[in-house]
């Protein structure tokens, strides 16, 4: 009797295939989001075949995307642009985050996103070491879709 070999796979191999990092596979091993791997003699994580593959599918069934919307000049419908893809979105049943990294914070208001004085910003994250973008996260008044606002400055 042939008995086949299946292959296995090192962390490294899954996160590829599922196109992560690998410390982003490994931290949702450690807080149980997959199921732990068997580790081999040299204590390095393996995943036979099926392993991966189910591994795989579950990533692409959180099915993230990071869309950006860019350009150098002004009024090319940037913020439109990003308002309407992410209603579209939203409307198809994802959950979305915008971030405004705009100085005049067009989509921040555009999404009814009002802030206090004490409310933290987009530019709240990049100066303050001590300041993770998810506590900037802002509700808005659409349901599934949240906002890391700006705060208009003067020019």
């Amino acid at each position: 009797m042939i008995r086949k070999i299946k292959p296995h796979y090192s962390l490294s191999d899954v996160a590829r295939m599922a196109g992560m990092e690998s410390r982003e596979l490994r931290h949702w091993e450690e807080t149980g989001r997959i199921p732990a791997a068997r580790r081999n003699p040299d204590n390095h994580r393996i995943y036979d075949f099926d392993e991966a593959h189910a591994i795989v599918d579950f990533v692409r069934g959180t099915n993230r995307r990071r869309i950006a919307v860019v350009n150098q000049k002004g009024g090319v419908g940037k913020t439109t642009t990003a308002f309407n893809l992410a209603g579209a979105l939203v409307a198809r049943g994802r959950r979305v985050l915008t971030i405004d990294l705009d100085p005049q914070a067009n989509l921040t208001e555009s999404l009814g996103v009002e802030l206090g004085d004490s409310d933290l910003t987009i530019e709240d994250v990049f100066i303050n070491d001590d300041v993770m973008g998810e506590q900037a996260i802002r509700t808005t008044r659409f349901p599934g879709l949240s906002c890391i606002a700006a705060r208009p400055r003067a020019t």
